[in-house]
């Protein structure tokens, strides 16, 4: 059984700033360690660490000690409990002392305080998370993640980030940690690459510039979602460029990739994933405003998807070249993953995303991606939220047409449908608008169909 490294890092460059502390890998091992010896003898801890840098330790940890972290989309109270009816043998981990219950594992205290400890090494084929799908389309579906192939993604996201490999670079994110991509981009990769990653509170737009700037000149990666970079480009410019944002969970819209990368003085990078494996492609919207790039900037194609060199993709043979369904496979996955999504193939390994099947609306004998048309949307000046949608979808009475909930408190619905009627069919403006003052988004900035059905039955109530 192979042995694969857990922190292969030295400490030329910290792992962590934790309010203002830096925290070096030998330190952080040594956290690890400390944290493990103190952890419970079950199968599976339930990682509920809102924490950065704690979920980070008690999530080694864990693996350290032979466990598998549950990692739920989910964190209401029926939520976890029925995890924990169908994983018996489980515990819950949290950083929150005063909500920890007796069947709770509290962490956390001082960091950095265990002097330092060299990297211990995992067995490759360890099972090290179970993650679970968002249930944007249903009931989340469970997915294992060995110790290997998490390896071959910090890898492989360290291979594609752009620059030089050694270069010391300060990362902040806004997207939690528990979640693939946050886990991917945000935890796993500064454990193999020289990147600080900033451990504080949850962000206000002020609090994710002031965590920029705290890196000065070093180069920042801001990982992010499309709703977060919203929130953020409404703060004050940062001081220091950006050198690379990746976004991921939705497609940008073209005004919302201008304005970033324009605000930020920064290369833009959006990503597509799954839970099932993990991030797959990414690609390079333009800019309107072209900058300046390296010579040397490994860049994807501007507009298509770029599927990940270490992954083998294959169309479905029952598809055609215009409307593919792709099935994805690479080394430390048991079995092929389908796509939900559906592809244009364009090029060699590059493909354009058409959406799901479920998510293609037929209105008045035409067709379209609810996708795009809240892609629409959301780039409507004035629109700070939204969600078009089919009512049938939901459960909702229906007359063959669109509806939309909407946080637009400066423009009327009149106003409203005729934006949208400038850029879609006439047949895809929502007949009716209910207005609300947020919707119900996830930490990913994702909206389940469970949220969005709940939030469309009390409007409902109150009409």
């Amino acid at each position: 059984m192979s042995q694969l490294q857990l922190i292969p890092r030295d400490d030329a460059q910290p792992i962590a700033r934790v309010n203002g502390q830096l925290v070096l890998p030998s330190e952080f091992n040594a956290d690890i360690l400390a944290c493990a010896a103190n952890l419970p003898e079950r199968s599976y801890a339930i990682n509920l660490c809102t924490d950065r840098y704690w979920f980070m330790v008690s999530f080694f940890a864990a693996i350290v000690r032979g466990q598998t972290n549950l990692l739920p989309s989910k964190r209401s109270e029926p939520e976890l409990a029925a995890l924990q009816a169908q994983y018996p043998n489980s515990y819950r981990l949290t950083d929150d002392s005063q909500e920890a219950s007796q069947s709770d594992h509290p962490v956390g205290g001082p960091i950095a305080t265990q002097g330092k400890a060299t990297s211990p090494t995992i067995a490759a084929e360890a099972c090290a998370a179970i993650a679970f799908t968002s249930g944007s389309t249903g009931t989340p579906e469970a997915h294992s993640k060995s110790w290997a192939m998490l390896c071959d993604f910090r890898q492989w996201h360290w291979d594609y980030l752009p620059g030089p490999a050694q270069m010391p670079r300060g990362l902040v994110a806004t997207v939690p940690a528990w979640h693939m991509y946050g886990l991917e981009w945000a935890m796993l990769l500064p454990t193999i690459a020289p990147i600080t990653v900033h451990c504080g509170a949850d962000f206000f737009p002020n609090d994710l510039i002031q965590a920029l700037d705290g890196f000065g000149n070093l180069d920042k990666v801001l990982v992010a979602t499309p709703t977060h970079l919203r929130a953020l480009l409404k703060a004050p410019q940062p001081k220091t460029p950006v050198q690379t944002t990746i976004s991921a969970t939705a497609p940008l819209d073209a005004a919302l990739s201008d304005a970033t990368t324009t605000q930020l003085t920064t290369r833009l990078f959006e990503i597509y994933g799954c839970s099932e494996i993990g991030s797959l492609a990414w690609r390079a919207p333009e800019p309107g405003q072209k900058l300046a790039q390296p010579a040397d900037a490994n860049q994807p194609h501007a507009s298509d998807w770029e599927f990940f060199s270490g992954l083998d993709v294959t169309a479905l043979a029952n598809t055609d070249a215009q409307d593919t369904e792709l099935m994805v496979h690479c080394e430390h996955i048991n079995q092929p993953v389908v796509l939900s999504d559906r592809f244009k193939q364009t090029g060699n390994n590059r493909f354009q995303l058409l959406g799901r099947a479920t998510d293609m609306v037929k209105v008045a004998g035409k067709r379209e991606s609810l996708a795009n048309l809240n892609n629409i949307l959301l780039g409507i000046a004035g629109v700070q939220d939204g969600l078009i949608y089919d009512p049938e979808h939901y459960d909702q009475p229906s007359n063959g047409r669109l509806a939309a909930v909407v946080v637009a408190p400066t423009l009327t619905d009149k106003e409203l449908r005729t934006e949208l009627a400038k850029k879609i069919d006439a047949a895809f403006v929502p007949r009716r608008i209910r207005r609300v003052e947020q919707l119900p988004r996830a930490a990913t900035s994702k909206l389940s169909h469970a949220a969005v059905t709940q939030l469309l039955q009390s409007l409902a109530v109150d009409q």
